[in-house]
């Protein structure tokens, strides 16, 4: 939480780096060039949303993300977004990337458990678009929008959602997000539950259907 937390100064380092002003809508993705984490999906709701809302941007990083990477350069130019997309490669300065966005999103089709990198833009205050992939929806819970996979509409429709919030909502929805993070996700709660889980376990002198010794019954 000290580490992903909002950063008015790398927001403004980030956009001027890339060209982008503070006022242009950003959107993010954070997430290596691989089938699982579905670019193609996040790249066809960029596009559909282009239509719409032409002066929003994306910001993508992660490994493979580069300019040389002629796949997703081929769905960059079928969706018209071309000149809208900012792809930085692998970075090792992920919490100002987050903190740059307006939107995190991440547009996985299969595969995820517990997507760090959700609970990390939320901590850095910002709002997030996800799929339902394995817990996005329980870390989002009501302070963002979560989409079914593959469907780039409705992933669309999600960005368009937050967006269109007045700035002020947007604001308060990002104060959430990492309030939300901080009482459920920090290290210290973390910790408390799988120690009350181990003195339950304990506590009930069974494992996987077997009795624990007397002597091992306690911490």
């Amino acid at each position: 939480l000290n580490e992903f937390s909002p950063d008015l100064n790398a927001r403004s380092d980030v956009r001027s780096e890339i060209g982008v002003d503070l006022q242009t809508p950003l959107i993010g993705m954070f997430a290596r060039f691989h089938p699982q984490k579905d670019h193609k999906n996040f790249i066809s709701a960029a596009g559909i949303l282009h239509e719409s809302f032409p002066g929003v941007h994306f910001l993508l990083a992660g490994a493979g993300i580069t300019p040389d990477n002629r796949e997703m350069l081929t769905w960059l130019q079928a969706s018209g977004i071309l000149d809208q997309t900012h792809l930085l490669g692998l970075r090792e300065d992920m919490p100002r990337l987050m903190s740059a966005v307006d939107i995190a999103s991440l547009s996985s089709a299969y595969g995820e458990a517990l997507p760090l990198v959700i609970a990390e833009s939320m901590a850095c205050g910002i709002p997030c678009a996800v799929t339902n992939i394995g817990d996005s929806a329980l870390i989002i819970g009501n302070m963002g929008r979560v989409v079914p996979p593959g469907d780039p509409k409705a992933l669309s429709l999600a960005w368009e959602e937050l967006l269109t919030l007045p700035a002020r909502d947007r604001h308060a929805l990002g104060v959430r997000t990492r309030q939300k993070i901080s009482l459920e996700y920090n290290i210290n709660r973390v910790s408390e539950l799988y120690l009350a889980l181990y003195h339950s376990i304990l506590d009930s002198g069974e494992t996987n259907g077997k009795k624990i010794p007397k002597k091992n019954s306690s911490l």
